[in-house]
Parts: structure tokens; C-alpha cells; sequence
């Protein structure tokens, strides 16, 4: 009856609600109480006054990332922001194989990435080596086929292309288990510019300093603001492009009534990791008909 995980049967009757108290992201106890009114839907026009002294188009830092609600949006600010770059441009064009390869919407890259020397960007990848993570913000200083040099704070990382791997899954008929196919893979550089992305694509994110840029659209999601807003880790790092209104903020009424409901029941909570306890395999066959196991195959099977 919902669109949330918390419609499940499952949540209502057997999942422990656990709690997490400690913000790790911002230590000022004003900004941490203001973004728990943004997300809640409580927030007050205090509030937002507040947010909005961070309007300080005068002060905005030169290359801060901007954080936007669309995709072309992001796109017309990265190629403007290539464009100023006075060096060679580099193309680089992601390679597809298989009969079902990803599409651009499978992965965090440009099917044709871009790229000069001097050139922010960002990673979209965790490397193995640990020489950077998912989000991590640097600047191209080399270009080359195979290996593209990246400066991130003052270390320099070699970063090549990395595989993209497209899986279908179905159900093992003989052990109930799902069985995973790869139908196609994409290879590319694990990077994208970054002087602006969407708030999407910023969910996870930290960053020290961002600008948050309503300037041309209106937000058309749920809790948007709040991820934006949430990302920075001060509210002095944090830039508007233009003033927040009330209508910028806006909540799921049944996001909101689960908290409150969860509220009023005995919450554990817990600062450190509980411990992992042994995994636990479901047959899930006596939930399910014939005919529903039927139609779920079939819906397995398509190739989309």
C-alpha cells in the first residue's frame, strides 16, 4: 500500500527498529537541528531565514561545486566551465560489448566524457588501491589513451578504465536460489566534470564547501532540499545561488507519519556497529502461488 519499504509484511512484523543518534557529517549543534526541521517537514521561518543569509552571491567561491535539480542543467555548467579551459580537449568514448549492455542510465559516467588539462572533476568509482573513493573531487593535470594523472588535495593518482558489468537475475529452478547472468559490460574512466551535479547524484556526498543552485528550476522531489543542504558540512560552507522559499522544501506526509509513529514506540539506539549475526537463508515458496511464481519468472526473463 505504499511505494516505502515500511509497507512490507515483513517491517510490520518482524523488523528491529534501530536508531542512529550520532551525526558524523556536521558538529554544530544549530545547523544539525535546523536540517532535522528540513527533512521532518518542521522547519520554520526562522529557519529558513537563517539558511538564507548563506545568499551571499558576492562571496561565492571561484570553481565551487555547484549542486542542481537536472541533469541538463549540470550539463550546461560543466560545458561552459570546459569550454573556458585554454587546453587541448580530450574525447573519450565508453566501449560496449554484449547483447544487453548498460545504458547511460546504468551508470555514473558521460557515454562521451570530455576532458582538458585543468579540468575539476570527480571520481564515481572506489579504487581498490585506496588512492581515492566514490566523490572524491580533483583536477586533471595529464591526459593520455590509457592513464589519466588526477591531483586530489596535493597526491596524484593514476586512474584507468574500469569495467561496468550488467547482470540479470533468475530464479535456480532445482535450489531456489537466484542466479545472476552478465549480459553486458561498459568500459570507461571513472570520472565525470564537477562543477556541477545534480542533488541526485550528490546523496553519500560530503563536501566542505557547495553551492546550492534553485536559480533556474523549482524542486519536483521529496526531501531534495534536504539532501542539498545536508551535504556541506557547515552552514558557512554552505552558498545559495538564490533565496530558499517554503515551497523549495517539501516532505512525504507517509515518510513523515512512520517517524512520528516509530517515535512513539521503544527505540534501541547505538553508536557503535551491533554485531553481525549469522546469516539466515528464507524459502520463500510457501508465500507465493503457482501463478504468481509463473508471472515472476516471466518478468525475470525479460532482458530490460
Amino acid at each position: 500500500n505504499t511505494l516505502f519499504f515500511f509497507g512490507a509484511s515483513a517491517v510490520k512484523e518482524t523488523f528491529k527498529i534501530i536508531e542512529l543518534t550520532k551525526v558524523l557529517r556536521q558538529r554544530d549543534t544549530q545547523f544539525i537541528n535546523i536540517l532535522n526541521r528540513v527533512r521532518d517537514g518542521s522547519v520554520t521561518i526562522s529557519d529558513i531565514d537563517l539558511i538564507n543569509s548563506r545568499y551571499v552571491p558576492d562571496q561565492i567561491p571561484n570553481d565551487c561545486l555547484k549542486l542542481v535539480l537536472t541533469r541538463n542543467a549540470a550539463k550546461r555548467i560543466n560545458e561552459e566551465k570546459l569550454s573556458m579551459i585554454k587546453e587541448k580537449e580530450w574525447t573519450y568514448e565508453t566501449k560496449l560489448e554484449g547483447n544487453n549492455p548498460p545504458s547511460k542510465e546504468d551508470v555514473p559516467f558521460d557515454f562521451t566524457l570530455r576532458l582538458k588539462i585543468g579540468a575539476k572533476i570527480m571520481t564515481v568509482y572506489n579504487d581498490p588501491a585506496k588512492q581515492y573513493i566514490n566523490g572524491s573531487i580533483g583536477e586533471i593535470v595529464d591526459l593520455s589513451t590509457d592513464v589519466i594523472k588526477i591531483k586530489i588535495d596535493d597526491k596524484i593518482c593514476d586512474v584507468s578504465p574500469i569495467l561496468w558489468m550488467k547482470k540479470i537475475y533468475r530464479i535456480n529452478k532445482t535450489t531456489g536460489e537466484l542466479d545472476s547472468e552478465v549480459v553486458g559490460w561498459a568500459k570507461q574512466f571513472p570520472l565525470r566534470l564537477a562543477y556541477a551535479i545534480t542533488v541526485h547524484k550528490s546523496q553519500g556526498q560530503t563536501y566542505d564547501q557547495v553551492v546550492i543552485d534553485y536559480s533556474n528550476n523549482t524542486t519536483f522531489a521529496n526531501g531534495q532540499t534536504y539532501v542539498a543542504i545536508s551535504r556541506c558540512r557547515t552552514l558557512q560552507g554552505l552558498y545559495l545561488a538564490r533565496p530558499l522559499t517554503r515551497q523549495d522544501i517539501n516532505t512525504n506526509t507517509e515518510v513523515t507519519q512512520f517517524i512520528k509513529t516509530q517515535n512513539n514506540q521503544p527505540v534501541k539506539q547505538i553508536h557503535e556497529p551491533l554485531p553481525v549475526e549469522k546469516e539466515t537463508k528464507f524459502d520463500l515458496s510457501w508465500t507465493i502461488t503457482p501463478e504468481d511464481k509463473a508471472l515472476y519468472e516471466e518478468i525475470l526473463s525479460y532482458k530490460h
